[in-house]
């Protein structure tokens, strides 16, 4: 629950690189996999919608905050889900994203992280039977 620090390789963006740290192929039947599916870095944070495919191939959409530290080479990060209700906002493109493409909070905090992030942005709450049955998953 720590900060997991490391070099960055020269020439490799920020965001490339945590999609290179996040990433991991699915094994069938032998390793759960996880593919960065949407993201966007900020100075302070990176933000994914993120696919896990567990070893038996069931999936499930989550939303990742990395609270981020970057000096030259060097990089820090701290990973959490929306499901821990992070204290940074999420960018307005990012955040309409997950509302589509995860349109259900997954449980208390990451609701009320998502209501923060929904005021803050000058976006109407959201209420009960608001969002439309046919959202998409890309």
């Amino acid at each position: 629950m720590g900060w997991t620090f490391c070099r960055r390789p020269t020439g490799v963006s920020l965001t490339e690189f945590m999609r290179r740290e996040l990433t991991q192929i699915h094994v069938p039947n032998e390793k759960t996999g996880f593919e960065i599916l949407h993201d966007q870095t900020t100075r302070e944070a990176y933000f994914a919608i993120v696919k896990r495919t567990d070893p038996a191939g069931d999936t499930r959409l989550f939303c990742l905050v990395c609270l981020i530290e970057a000096s030259g080479s060097e990089n820090g990060y701290k990973d959490m889900t929306e499901s821990m209700g992070p204290n940074i906002l999420a960018p307005l493109p990012f955040f309409q994203k997950l509302e589509k493409m995860i349109p259900e909070p997954d449980g208390k905090y990451a609701a009320e992280w998502r209501a923060r992030c929904r005021a803050h942005h000058g976006l109407p709450e959201k209420t009960e039977g608001s969002h439309a049955a046919d959202h998409t998953l890309l």
